[in-house]
């Protein structure tokens, strides 16, 4: 699963700043081990942001509503497999 990968690397490229920044997580009724990862990560990120759909919406739905979780000026989309070097 990416999505550790990609929060370490966030989390380790923003030390200094991280109050800065705001993660929003989007969880599209995962069926894996996402709840786990997004549980660690709780915590380590000031502005820490989740949102779980009960049942799978489709991407397009899931993703076109991450805005109305963010309060950030800028949004950047990344996903789970995205990765930041």
């Amino acid at each position: 699963m990416y999505l550790k990968q990609l929060l370490d690397v966030i989390h380790e490229q923003s030390l200094g700043f991280v109050e800065e920044i705001e993660i929003v997580i989007s969880d599209n009724a995962s069926n894996d081990s996402t709840l786990d990862i997004i549980d660690s990560f709780v915590g380590k990120f000031p502005n820490f942001v989740v949102n779980r759909w009960e049942e799978n919406t489709g991407t397009r739905y899931n993703v076109c509503n991450i805005p109305k979780f963010a309060s950030g000026k800028y949004i950047w989309f990344l996903f789970d497999d995205d990765i930041l070097e």
